[in-house]
């Protein structure tokens, strides 16, 4: 009976332990990385270090300068931290744009047309290529902004094309169509842009920036807002329906009547003149439509500079220091307003750090 007592005693002394240590293995426990916490603090550090260290806004669109300055704090800290740096809602100093199978004519006037500015002290400079192979003319590496004046040259739905277009969006680039719309649309032309066909007739009516344009919360707003503060300043914010519009021409609208995305138009016959849209492939590219007549093209100076604001736009984010980071990557901002003599910028600066090992 003893015997039995003991085994009972056992069976009951390892359900017990049992019990005790199950309640240990259910214990949540915290999870920690270390690794990307001291990333970030040292981001945040840093940021405010060259904040004060930097005096002149100019400075920062330096990228040798602002390279230098960062290495000094970042590989102090570690030499196997990697980073790069963007700034956010300001105009890129240096604007790359390729004429992607543009004729001679056509590549004349673009170039003549973007041309060279001073904004808040600033230089904005554009390098305009004229290039024949579409594919080239999308070259993430070389350009920043690819202008086409020919959807059936661009060739946006053949294969190798397609995909060339997606890999530049993708990037966070831009692509812009100055055409006529003719008949039918390009169905990857129509979904890069947000365009769709529909019937309205011709009007006398002059071409406005839609009450769209005046609202910071919507697509278009930067454009107007360059338009209006870009040098030299615009003499109207109207424009000849005849250097948009003719008859041969099937009108744009923007699906629904939507115009969050519509910068010029006719109010009167609900025709769009030109149309933006942005975050097209995985949340990033941008892309505008502007028609354009047979045989005129940017032959007035307003003209010329609603074709800088576009093309400005397109650009997108100044990438001052290019880094491919992509192991444990954490990223840090801060805001530095320009207050400049031409416009208000308010600059995000983005830092985004990793480790290389």
């Amino acid at each position: 009976m003893k015997g039995f007592m003991h085994i009972v005693e056992i069976i009951l002394v390892t359900l017990l332990l049992f019990f005790v240590l199950s309640q240990f293995v259910l214990i949540q426990r915290t999870s920690t990385d270390w690794p990307k916490a001291k990333l970030y603090l040292l981001g945040n550090d840093v940021l405010i270090a060259m904040n004060r260290m930097v005096y002149s806004d100019a400075d920062w669109f330096d990228s040798g300068y602002m390279k230098s300055t960062a290495d000094s704090l970042i590989h102090g800290s570690a030499a196997n931290i990697i980073y790069s740096m963007t700034l956010r809602n300001v105009v890129p100093p240096e604007i790359k744009v390729s004429c992607g199978a543009c004729t001679a004519d056509e590549f004349s006037k673009l170039q003549g047309a973007l041309q060279n500015f001073k904004l808040n002290g600033i230089d904005i400079v554009f390098r305009v290529d004229d290039v024949q192979n579409v594919n080239r003319s999308l070259d993430v590496e070389d350009y920043d902004v690819a202008v086409f004046f020919d959807p059936a040259r661009a060739e946006f739905s053949r294969g190798i094309r397609k995909q060339a277009f997606n890999n530049f969006l993708r990037m966070g680039k831009g692509v812009i169509l100055i055409s006529d719309i003719q008949g039918s649309i390009d169905p990857t032309a129509a979904s890069i842009f947000g365009i769709k066909t529909v019937a309205r007739a011709l009007d006398s009516q002059p071409v406005r920036f839609t009450d769209e344009s005046g609202y910071v919360n919507q697509t278009v707003y930067t454009i107007k807002k360059y338009y209006d503060n870009f040098p030299p300043p615009a003499t109207s914010s109207s424009f000849n329906p005849a250097l948009f519009f003719n008859a041969a021409e099937k009108p744009i609208v923007q699906s629904g009547g939507n115009k969050g995305n519509v910068l010029l138009w006719q109010q009167t016959t609900d025709r769009a003149a030109c149309i933006v849209n942005d975050r097209i492939v995985g949340g990033n590219g941008r892309a505008v439509w502007m028609t354009r007549p047979e045989g005129i093209l940017f032959g007035a100076e307003d003209e010329r500079l609603l074709l800088r604001s576009i093309v400005a736009w397109a650009a997108g984010d100044y990438r001052l220091i290019k880094t491919r980071v992509d192991n444990n990557v954490v990223s840090v901002s801060m805001y530095r307003m320009i207050n400049g003599s031409d416009m208000f910028e308010p600059m995000e600066i983005v830092l985004d750090l990793g480790y290389s090992y």
